[in-house]
């Protein structure tokens, strides 16, 4: 093990339902006499005499042959073994991937990091295998890829028995390194058994992707072309294709394999790495003779969902007015206590895929192990659309429906005992909207009042009735009095949210002004009394190469002194306080908006319903460009 100071780095990450258990480590790491005298340090023999890198040991003890290795950077908790290249262009590369046709490309990686060391050629190691991006980012020690002098090296077979290899070398312009070669991932140069190619990008070097600027190797079909993407030819199989080329086949033992003679063959490709990190480079702490004592490994979470035993089912739009997202059966997902609330315009729920679905439309709960609670059987005639729980205890609902249990005073906006759903009746507030269903699409609660976004221009509550209120209103906890927080916009606002210091309520939606103040449509930040525009507030930035009627946002946040909002063509921003800089910006395409962000524990989480790619560092919707990553 190594010292607390660089011992281990936390990462964070939202599950749906559980976490990872205690894992105890049970003994130190230690060495045997024999064992002892068989080593030296740094050598990376064993666990106790690990390297920093297979570069390190090289040049600590340059006779190192070929093989397997422990390596221990300053990035991880322990040391772990990789097979080490100490032949090619002076040696020290770790081995990463390995395999032929049927790469997935995934950030988790491919098979166990056993296969990438143990099985490193030939037709044995076709079926890929590779190491996640997590542990590959550890063997980097975190550095910048792009400043890497060797780049990323593609070992590519070039006839049929693999007797002859490619050595293409791919320099990234991103820091971090990725699996998403598919996404295009912008080269600074390729570098080819010695010829270097200035720009092109990893999903088709062919090609042009956008935010590229340069590409010597556009047009070039023949080996030297690199195609990452799943194509028809291929049968939607990945991997690390040629251009054309002669000699493939599905052949078993074949180091090019095509589908149906393509003559575009996928070869057997290993990926290596040289971190240049010295065995004494700083950060980097051997590991005593005795060892250091048992640790016990802290809580991780997982970055899987786990199968839920119960789920919602069915789609419900009778007397529905159309509104975006239309097609989505579930609208809100809440976590209260030990209970998951989700609401929308679902019919029911249902355990598993085979059995009967059982009505319940509209609002269910379940516990955290995510069990329908069959004793929480609230019935809407209409839709729900946003949920809040205020400091008293009440669960507030929000949609378009017009009663609750049948109850008079409930169209639009009720409170519910959180425990059975049964309507309070002492707390009185709903809306109302001449000639049509109002709906109520935004929800939020703190202090003493829940503040009500949405479609609808009458608020009953408290010993107000019916009163003019313009598509927003504050109703009190405890009684449902209106307040005085109106900010007047004249479409709806999908998402509100309270500031955490008790000053502001942001909004995002589809209005252009608030009180007529342009410079707050869309994203509006009001004050918490009022509802009036906040002064000295910058302008909000919509997506470069976005239309005006497609400037609409649909959720917001803040996280300690920065805001966020979310929304179309299809942005999610970071802002200063006060919105005077645009700090950071992602651009998803092609794909759709975003609809949902959540700050937990300081990391920010946001849904939309994109399909293909993240960029990173952009807010150009229409070409992205001067992005720093592209994820999926």
């Amino acid at each position: 093990m190594k010292q607390a100071q660089n011992r281990r780095r936390t990462v964070a990450g939202l599950v749906v339902l559980g976490l990872l258990g205690l894992v105890p480590i049970t003994a130190a790491l230690t060495r045997t006499g024999a064992e002892a005298a068989a080593s030296a340090p740094g050598d990376g023999s064993m666990s106790a005499t690990a390297g920093a890198s297979c570069w390190g040991i090289k040049q600590q003890h340059p006779d190192s042959a070929d093989g397997s290795y422990w390596l221990l950077t300053a990035s991880m908790d322990r040391p772990e073994q990789f097979h080490c290249d100490m032949t090619s262009d002076g040696g020290g590369w770790v081995l990463v991937a390995r395999g032929r046709e049927g790469w997935s490309f995934n950030p988790a990686g491919q098979r166990a990091a056993a296969a990438v060391r143990d099985t490193v050629d030939g037709p044995e190691a076709f079926a890929p295998a590779a190491l996640g991006t997590e542990t590959i980012d550890q063997l980097l020690d975190h550095a910048n890829l792009a400043a890497a002098p060797d780049g990323i090296r593609l070992e590519r077979s070039l006839n049929t028995s693999g007797s002859t290899r490619q050595d293409y070398r791919l320099y990234p312009t991103a820091r971090g390194w990725t699996w998403n070669l598919a996404a295009g991932q912008l080269l600074d140069r390729v570098v080819i058994d010695g010829s270097t190619f200035r720009g092109s990008n990893t999903a088709d070097t062919s090609a042009a992707v956008v935010g590229q600027k340069v590409n010597q190797l556009s047009g070039t079909n023949n080996q030297r072309r690199l195609v990452t993407t799943a194509t028809a030819d291929h049968n939607n199989v990945q991997g690390f294709s040629f251009g054309r080329l002669n000699g493939g086949s599905s052949a078993a033992n074949n180091h090019l394999w095509t589908y149906a003679g393509e003559q575009t063959p996928i070869p057997f490709t290993r990926v290596w790495l040289r971190p240049q990190i010295a065995n004494d480079a700083a950060g980097f702490t051997a590991i005593p003779t005795a060892g250091f004592p048992a640790e016990t490994k802290p809580l991780a979470l997982k970055n899987r969902s786990e199968v839920a035993p119960w789920g919602v089912v069915g789609v419900d739009h009778t007397n529905e007015t159309m509104v975006t997202p239309w097609n989505n059966n579930v609208s809100i997902l809440k976590v209260f206590g030990d209970r998951v609330y989700l609401g929308g315009r679902f019919t029911g729920v249902q355990q598993g895929p085979g059995s009967t679905p059982i009505p319940q439309p509209s609002l269910a709960a379940f516990d955290l192990e995510g069990n329908w609670i069959s004793t929480f059987r609230p019935t809407f005639d209409g839709r729900v659309w946003d949920l809040t729980m205020t400091a008293d205890g009440k669960l507030i609902v929000g949609g378009d429906f017009l009663s609750v249990d049948g109850t008079s005073g409930t169209s639009g906006l009720a409170a519910l005992d959180p425990a059975t759903g049964a309507v309070i009746p002492s707390w009185n507030g709903s809306v109302t909207r001449n000639g049509d269903r109002p709906i109520v699409r935004g929800l939020d609660s703190d202090g003493d009042y829940v503040y009500v976004t949405g479609r609808f221009n009458r608020a009953t509550g408290g010993t107000a009735t019916n009163i003019g209120v313009p598509n927003t209103v504050s109703l009190r906890i405890n009684d449902a009095q209106p307040g005085r927080w109106r900010p007047v916009v004249h479409a709806s606002a999908a998402r509100v949210r309270a500031s955490a210091d008790g000053s502001r309520v942001y909004m995002g939606g589809f209005f252009n002004g608030v009180n007529n103040d342009t410079n707050h449509g869309f994203y509006a930040i009001t004050n918490r009394t009022n509802g009036s525009p906040v002064p000295g507030i910058g302008a909000y930035q919509p997506s470069t190469g976005s239309r005006p009627n497609n400037w609409y946002q649909q959720a917001v946040a803040e996280v300690d002194d920065r805001i966020l909002v979310g929304g179309a063509e299809h942005t999610l921003q970071m802002y200063d306080h006060d919105r005077t800089t645009l700090l950071n910006s992602h651009i998803t395409k092609q794909g759709g908006d975003f609809q949902a962000i959540e700050v937990i524990d300081g990391e920010v989480y946001a849904a939309c319903h994109c399909i293909n790619w993240n960029y990173s560092g952009t807010n150009n919707w229409n070409a992205p460009s001067g992005y720093r990553a592209v994820d999926p």
